[in-house]
């Protein structure tokens, strides 16, 4: 499809976000170029597990990605580089301890883009409004699954409120390593030319491999906003949910 096209079938799911900082497309905010060439020497630093935009008040609940230009990468440059690896947000809650569970219930946690919109100004980017810092709750309710997931990120979470900072900083240097490392629960994604990927950015956790240093990379991503996150006391994990519909 080509980006008209991206954008109305984005656009039936909710009203689409516009970023704080990026977008270069002549009359066309919605669109988010992802954009790394030979002069990303620092590439491997947005190496970051994350969910897009954490930080809005309501951030995107899915997410189009359309990769329409491929790098070389491997010996000799023969096979395409820049694979996106995704995390399930339902699979890495529910292994995690019922203690440890339900401690994660009764927190919130602060969400930020101030760092993002920083590294725009310094690299003489644009900035459309002020950067913002949101609270919203280390797990969230799928609103239709009416699942639990995990939902803090170590790209845009800076620290659970209201708990010690040296607790809540190793709190989630545990979420975040269990996010990275829980390689059972992860898919990893070969991109073809003009390829379209969609997930739930709700429920998910995804990263970009940087392994394609100095050749360029770029696609157009579009995603439409979702409601604020909330926790219903009344959800459930996946598992629970799936073992009591056997039972």
């Amino acid at each position: 499809m080509d980006v008209h096209e991206q954008i109305a079938f984005a656009a039936y799911f909710g009203e689409l976000h516009i970023h704080q900082m990026a977008g270069i497309i002549p009359d066309l905010p919605w669109v988010h170029p992802i954009y790394k060439d030979q002069t990303a020497v620092n590439g491997r630093s947005h190496q970051i597990w994350h969910s897009d935009v954490s930080y809005e008040l309501q951030p995107p609940g899915l997410t189009m990605l359309r990769m329409d230009t491929l790098p070389a990468a491997g010996p000799g440059g023969s096979l395409a580089g820049g694979d996106t690896i995704w995390a399930s947000g339902y699979a890495l809650y529910e292994s995690l301890s019922p203690k440890l569970r339900a401690i994660l219930e009764t927190l919130e946690a602060k969400h930020s883009g101030l760092e993002q919109a920083e590294k725009a100004l310094k690299t003489n980017g644009c900035l459309r409004r002020d950067p913002i810092e949101t609270i919203h709750p280390v797990v969230r309710t799928h609103p239709v699954t009416k699942w639990k997931t995990l939902y803090v990120n170590e790209n845009f979470t800076k620290e659970i409120v209201g708990i010690d900072k040296r607790v809540g900083d190793a709190l989630l240097d545990t979420l975040y390593r269990t996010i990275a490392e829980a390689y059972e629960y992860q898919v990893r994604w070969k991109w073809t030319p003009n390829a379209v990927a969609i997930w739930d950015n709700r429920v998910t956790f995804h990263t970009g491999i940087f392994d394609y240093f100095p050749h360029l990379r770029h696609g157009l991503r579009v995603a439409p906003q979702a409601e604020k996150p909330y926790l219903d006391g009344e959800s459930k994990t996946r598992k629970e949910d799936l073992e009591s519909r056997m039972s």
